[in-house]
Order: structure tokens, then sequence, then C-alpha cells
């Protein structure tokens, strides 16, 4: 894998890498000391001073309501994404989750499914803010004692597309990151957006889907040309 960029003196930086991983962690840990300069460390900067950043300058002029929303969101994800989390997509040093694949529900079949991201830009790595770090934390601490279904103990695959897709990858969905306190097994995509639209009701407010809250400062910042991959 190859990444590149071109700095604002308008010299140009590229490196080859193993993975994909360590390309997106090295394209934005080179974006950031490039944004910040005068001999700025980017891992001297936290993720919540690159977040106040983004969201005090880069998206300064969108509309009061949007900046909230952006605010009170913390990766980005799509709810698919959300849904296929397991702990080994956590690096609790870096402070970064990895995304690299996803999860449905077929109600037709009545089963769930593994997938991988919807393109190839979707495979990246996210650094968590200091809020969504903190979440993930409090939800570790409970994985070994939170209800989990008999059913919740299978095996999905699915493919990397960044791979020979003949060579499936695969996880048990007792690993998963998220699931619903009272039943022990994932939540369905639909959930969400169905709490969502109570939450719209009960406050009188025009009903938007979660689709509509997915662009945070990540997002953002990759449109900005902070951490643009190639």
């Amino acid at each position: 894998f190859i990444a590149g960029f071109v700095d604002k003196a308008g010299k140009r930086h590229q490196r080859r890498f193993d993975t994909m991983v360590e390309a997106d962690r090295w394209l934005y840990e080179m974006r950031h000391q490039d944004e910040f300069g005068d001999g700025i460390d980017a891992e001297d900067t936290t993720v919540d001073e690159w977040f106040t950043f983004w969201y005090t300058e880069l998206i300064k002029d969108l509309a009061g309501n949007t900046r909230r929303n952006y605010a009170e969101l913390e990766t980005g994800l799509r709810t698919g994404e959300m849904i296929a989390l397991t702990w080994d997509d956590v690096d609790w040093a870096r402070r970064t989750l990895t995304i690299q694949k996803t999860m449905e529900f077929r109600y037709k079949q009545q089963f769930w499914v593994a997938g991988p991201p919807k393109s190839m830009s979707s495979y990246r790595v996210i650094p968590l803010t200091s809020r969504a770090y903190e979440i993930l934390k409090e939800v570790y601490a409970t994985k070994d004692t939170r209800k989990q279904s008999p059913e919740l103990d299978t095996v999905l695959e699915y493919a990397d597309k960044r791979k020979d897709q003949k060579q499936k990858k695969s996880f048990n969905m007792q690993d998963l990151v998220f699931i619903n306190f009272r039943t022990g097994m994932p939540n369905k995509n639909s959930s969400y957006d169905t709490h969502l639209y109570k939450l719209h009701d009960e406050a009188g407010s025009k009903r938007f889907c979660m689709h509509a809250l997915r662009h945070t400062y990540a997002t953002r910042a990759v449109e900005s040309g902070l951490a643009a991959a190639e």
C-alpha cells in the first residue's frame, strides 16, 4: 500500500506500507503535523485538540444546529460498522478504531450476516475523542458480566476487499463491542432509527435518520484535507 500527500509548502511525501491500517495511520499523523506545523509533533497534539480546531475553524460557517449535531457525535460510524465492532478493532494505546467489517440482520432469513465496508475508502482508522474512549472503557468493563444470548456464540465470516476475497476473515459475535443489555444480542440496524424517531416525537422535532448524523469531525477533516488517502 502506498500513501502520499502534498504538504502546505508544495512538497510531496510518499511511503510504502505492508497494510492499509499502517498507511492510514501514517497519513493521519503526517497531515496533522503539516496542519499544526512549527515543529509540533503529531503525537503531542491530542485528538480533542484536533476536534476543537476542526469544530471552531473548519465548520464554523455551518448552521448552528448542524454544528451541534456534529459536536454530539464521536466517531461518524455507519450503523452497520458500529454493530460489527469487535474488541480487536480497538487500539487502546493509540486511542483508535479500525473499521474493516460491517454487520446487518436479514429479516427474511432471520439471521445476522457480516460483510466488508461499503467501499475501499471505508477501510479506515478513526482517532477517538476522550468521550468515545471513556465510553468504550465503560463498555469493556462489563464485557464479562453482561447478558449474552446463547445465539451470540456464532462465528461470522466476511471478505476483505483489499485482499483475495476467497480468503475469508471471521469473528465470534461474543467479541462484539455493543450488544443489547436486555436481549444479549446485537441491536438490529433499524432499531437505532426507531429509537431516534421516538426521541424526535417526544421532543416535537422533525424526524431524521441516523445516517443524517454520520458525518462527524473525522469525515469533515478528511474532506478538508487534514487526513486524505490516495
